[in-house]
């Protein structure tokens, strides 16, 4: 399951995945959110990625996030945290956000709070 959200105000998208996400469901997730980006392409995008209680993905979920990473990138994303309680999903995560090129501008955080806190400071 999913749920995704856009502050304009402050070019924040936050999206929440959890439970075992099948293929149709992950690429209306794939639409959703990557209207959200483009909606709010050209401005410092921000990506709260929620991920306590996903499990691990299949090779074709991961290839679908990897493009949308690449996608957020294009639109302007400066900042993405994530929150995972799994760590064999973190693991998964951190190749992602290698191969998309996102790890650079990526963070993984324990809590929802401490993610925002970084994504909401633009000192940080």
């Amino acid at each position: 399951m999913f749920l995704i959200k856009v502050d304009r105000i402050r070019a924040l998208v936050l999206c929440t995945l959890w439970g075992r996400i099948e293929l149709d469901e992950m690429r209306r997730f794939d639409t959703e959110f990557g209207d959200a980006l483009t909606c709010l392409q050209g401005r410092n995008i921000r990506i709260n990625a929620d991920f306590r209680g996903l499990k691990p993905v299949a090779p074709q979920i991961a290839e679908i996030l990897r493009r949308r990473q690449e996608h957020a990138l294009d639109c302007g994303a400066t900042k993405i945290a994530e929150v995972a309680d799994s760590e064999v999903l973190s693991l998964q995560l951190t190749r992602i956000a290698r191969e998309s090129g996102a790890d650079r501008i990526t963070r993984r955080f324990p809590t929802d709070l401490a993610a925002r806190v970084w994504l909401l400071d633009d000192q940080a």
